[in-house]
């Protein structure tokens, strides 16, 4: 049977996992399942396949000193247990399992290292993503020697260590998706009515301070539904929309529309020289445009801007400038 707290710490893993920093998460993750597995110090590395070196190493109530030992004398070719969860990928091992303890206390990797460094007892489990190949390591150690693991500590283990990754993943991605808030743009996932998936902590937050009563998680579309192979783009109440298709969703990012965004592509060109003091002859010139088109251009940018001259232009790029 496996620890009755289980559900409970799956859950404190999922709804942490997003706020910790990723230098801090396994620490954090390690503390946290340490509620449904008792444990006195642990080791989460990650491999490939064929090395014999970790890529990655987080010891968690250990000394950098135990990985120097364990480099000298087993090295991941030399550990039998590694071994013994590789060749099993998924399930969780206890030392005992693979040898009796009577005998474990005599063997070289015994003497040699797991003495030393409170390992009396181990759990090990192995993952190998499908997608990368990347194996990955979780170990719970107990120092004392009476303290052996149960099968209902195996058992818990066994079903804990898929979560612990998959929250390291979330958590990784998440440190991405927050890396791409902008302050004035953030990013979601939607479906083709408009329904959310995930954002980024900034997207509720930008829809809120135009919409206060916005609580998601549903977005308000111009049209039925996103359709079609190309980014979609519409603006609303200062907010301007992007929703580029991924499969059957769309990657939607939301951003502050500045007042320049109104102009084209041309006319924010003719403002442009308008506000460096080009002449319109000048601005004809360098464009390879008549003078009555750039007329017409300065005309569509006073309309659209809301404004009446040079010094409003100006202003509105200075504003840009500081935003």
């Amino acid at each position: 049977m496996t620890h009755p707290r289980l559900h409970d710490t799956i859950l404190a893993l999922y709804r942490g996992c997003r706020d910790r920093a990723a230098s801090e998460f396994k620490e954090w993750a390690m503390e946290t399942v340490r509620g449904a597995v008792e444990f006195d110090s642990g080791i989460w590395v990650t491999s490939d396949i064929v090395s014999d070196d970790f890529s990655s190493v987080y010891l968690f109530q250990q000394t950098p000193e135990m990985m120097k030992n364990y480099d000298r004398t087993l090295r991941l070719s030399g550990d039998f247990l590694a071994q013994a969860v590789m060749s099993n990928p998924g399930r969780t091992i206890r030392m005992e399992d693979l040898i009796p303890r009577a005998v474990f206390v005599g063997h070289p990797a015994y003497l040699q290292h797991c003495r030393y460094y409170g390992m009396e007892h181990a759990l090990c489990t192995c993952q190998i993503s499908p997608v990368t190949r990347v194996t990955t390591f979780v170990s719970f150690y107990r120092s004392d020697p009476k303290a052996h693991f149960v099968e209902s500590s195996r058992q818990t283990k066994e079903l804990l260590v898929p979560h612990m990754i998959e929250a390291m993943r979330i958590n990784l991605f998440s440190q991405l998706h927050n890396s791409l808030d902008q302050g004035s743009s953030a990013l979601a996932i939607c479906d083709s009515a408009g329904a959310i998936y995930e954002t980024t902590p900034r997207f509720p937050e930008i829809m809120q301070e135009v919409w206060p009563a916005w609580n998601g998680p549903r977005l308000s579309l111009p049209f039925d539904t996103l359709e079609g192979e190309e980014t979609i783009r519409w603006a609303r109440d200062g907010l301007k929309f992007e929703a580029t298709p991924c499969r059957d969703l769309y990657l939607l990012s939301v951003a502050r529309e500045h007042v320049l965004d109104r102009l084209s592509r041309r006319q924010l060109e003719v403002a442009e020289m308008l506000v460096k003091g080009k002449r319109y002859k000048d601005i004809s010139r360098e464009l390879g445009i008549s003078p009555s088109t750039v007329t017409n251009h300065v005309n569509q940018i006073h309309s659209r801007l809301e404004i009446s001259g040079r010094e409003d232009l100006i202003r509105l790029f200075d504003r840009g400038r500081n935003a």
